[in-house]
């Protein structure tokens, strides 16, 4: 059908215009000029909006869950872990912190080396930062700043910022902020991708302040005269004029020394600049748009390229007959619309296997419609019929160990390692005994919310569940994927599965339903970590001793007192020793033989947080 229609429209086409066949293939390129003008433009909006609404979204985030109560802007240690996990999430932010009425902050930085969050209790400029508290406090939903320049990292950043409020009362104010050198490194991706005319250069004007983005600020000299001027930039002079960016083609259009093309700006590009600027003998096209809303400037983004032949092509459009014209109109409408109905179904499944590949989650995708074409009928069927066996597999997979698997190091393949990692236990006591005489189905029923209760607060922590095992739960932390802090994790999950189970004891009471009493055992030690099993059946997990010892511990919360919440954790002086210091409250209760060990262990009873250290996300 794609043959057949195409090879009819280029007949009729051809047959049609052979008299005017050079007019009408000018009018064609002025088409396609106009159409590539708005994707190229189109690109670089989308990449813009892309890489700073982001920021917005997530400052945004921030400031709500301050007003709700989940992160306590008082609580330097809930601030710094806040602070430094959005900044984790948007890589494209510099700098990102709350800045309060007092003029005191907290302020997350970010460099070569990392992150660094840090309590400011004073600013260089005093007098600038409380205007901007008060300008934000009249923008309830945000707004982006004016260009801010930053001497210690010697970064120019465009910023977003949103007040912050208690009820009525002001607590402060959020303020991200992304360099305008990765805008510059936007603008390189964008001219690389655009060079079907010839080498292409893609640009972003802020109002009359000066060029915001520049593939040469991407990478800019060491030395030389854009160097000297980088060095010398401040807050009133944040960006570097045109002059200094040495572009010969943004001078002459400042300088308004262009020609307007005679066809070009219909109504198919309303809202897209289209000029000339002759650069020595030659013209260079250039297309621009102006985007208002992200600061006190409206920014003109939009990209230059050699017009070469084109010019005289667009010259003689001029003379083009009316009849030559309509006729191609119609045959790229015509074109336009079989090219659509063909690649909506391609369109559909492309859609789909693209929300697959990024979320791993079968359940959500829907089934693809049928297609009157065979081949696209008989593609829709074979992936339905891959996502319904797919769906079956999904549901007795670990579904967080499977997406860190695919997504580790670029798909790399998974070997066995050593490492030294924290493993824990839980165990329902006198589960067997309480379930006796219950249906089977209401059993399954209460350990499978029994279990998503202790998942949740697991995953919360990124641990890795490893196996149900009758009414117990295997899961440890620090593989696939190394985390540092692995000790920290699991004892912090095993803080939020006591205040779950304790609320689901609360709400089974009122239901008049026995409570249920767990025993959590954790324990740090080296272990082999990999894929075990046959090659019809592989499971991802963890063998050695300090597996053993952990559900020894778990099975040693019979020897000592219930907990009051009901929730008895007993964690090794390994663990304890890998803990950061002054963060959880310990009680020894001794040294215990462990079967098949013939030093015992030393075992802790983890009691909940030190006063202060208790993070805002445990405490909800």
């Amino acid at each position: 059908m794609l043959a057949l229609g195409i090879g009819t429209l280029v007949l009729v086409a051809v047959a049609a215009t052979l008299a005017v066949a050079v007019l009408a293939s000018t009018r064609n390129t002025i088409s396609l000029l106009e159409e590539r003008a708005d994707l190229i433009l189109d690109l670089a909006v989308v990449r813009l909006t892309d890489h700073v609404d982001e920021v917005a979204i997530e400052v945004t985030a921030l400031a709500a869950e301050m007003a709700n109560g989940t992160i306590d802007p008082s609580n330097e240690l809930g601030m710094e872990y806040a602070v430094r996990a959005a900044m984790a999430a948007t890589p494209q932010v510099v700098a990102l912190g709350l800045w309060r009425p007092d003029l005191t902050g907290t302020v997350g930085v970010r460099n070569a080396n990392g992150i660094f969050v840090n309590t400011v209790q004073e600013t260089s400029d005093p007098e600038l930062l409380h205007e901007a508290i008060n300008a934000a406090a009249a923008h309830p939903d945000g707004y982006w700043g004016e260009l801010v320049f930053v001497p210690e990292l010697q970064v120019t950043i465009v910023n977003r910022r949103q007040p912050v409020f208690d009820g009525d009362e002001l607590i402060g104010m959020m303020v991200a902020g992304v360099s305008v050198r990765d805008l510059s490194h936007l603008m390189a991706r964008i001219a690389q991708d655009d060079q079907e005319s010839g080498p292409a250069t893609a640009f972003m004007l802020y109002g009359d302040a000066g060029v915001l983005a520049h593939p040469v600020l991407a990478d800019p000299p060491p030395s030389g005269p854009m160097a000297q001027a980088l060095a010398g930039r401040s807050q009133e002079r944040p960006l570097l004029t045109v002059d200094q960016v040495a572009d010969p083609v943004l001078i002459g259009l400042l300088d308004g020394t262009v020609e307007q093309p005679p066809i070009l700006g219909s109504e198919n590009s309303e809202d897209l600049t289209i000029q000339f600027v002759e650069v020595g003998d030659d013209d260079v096209l250039v297309l621009s748009r102006q985007l208002p809303g992200y600061g006190d400037e409206a920014l003109l983004i939009g990209t230059h390229f050699p017009a070469n032949a084109m010019a005289s092509e667009i010259e003689r459009l001029i003379g083009s007959a009316a009849i030559g014209v309509g006729i191609m109109v119609v045959a790229v409408l015509l074109g336009i619309l079989m090219g659509k109905r063909l690649a909506r179904p391609v369109t559909r499944l492309t859609n789909r296997a693209a929300e697959v590949s990024e979320t791993l989650d079968f359940s959500a995708v829907e089934p693809l419609p049928g297609s009157v074409i065979s081949e696209l009928n008989r593609q829709a069927q074979a992936f339905n019929t891959m996502i319904s066996g797919v769906r079956w597999m999904d549901t007795y997979l670990p579904k967080t160990l499977v997406r860190r698997l695919v997504r580790k190091d670029f798909h790399e393949d998974v070997v066995s390692i050593s490492r030294v990692l924290t493993v824990m236990f839980t165990d329902i006591k006198g589960f067997t005994a309480q379930s006796e005489g219950l249906p089977a189905d209401d059993v399954a029923a209460f350990l499978n919310h029994h279990f998503t209760l202790l998942g949740r607060c697991i995953e919360a922590e990124e641990g890795t569940i490893d196996k149900f095992i009758g009414d117990a739960l295997m899961a440890f932390w620090s593989a696939p994927q190394r985390q540092n802090d692995h000790a920290d994790r699991a004892c912090r999950a095993a803080l939020a599965i006591r205040a779950c189970v304790a609320a689901d004891n609360q709400a089974r009471a009122e239901r008049g339903e026995a409570p249920i009493i767990v025993r959590i055992g954790i324990h740090s030690g080296e272990v082999i970590a990999g894929n075990i099993g046959a090659p019809s059946r592989m499971n991802y997990t963890i063998v050695g001793d300090a597996v053993n010892i952990g559900r020894r511990l778990e099975t040693l919360g019979k020897e000592v007192p219930e907990h009051p919440s009901g929730v008895t954790i007993l964690i090794s002086a390994e663990t304890a020793d890998l803990l950061t210091a002054d963060t959880f409250v310990l009680t020894a209760v001794g040294h215990h033989p462990v079967r098949g060990r013939s030093e015992g262990v030393e075992a802790l009873s983890l009691d909940g947080y030190q006063e202060g250290a208790s993070p805002s996300e445990a405490e909800a």
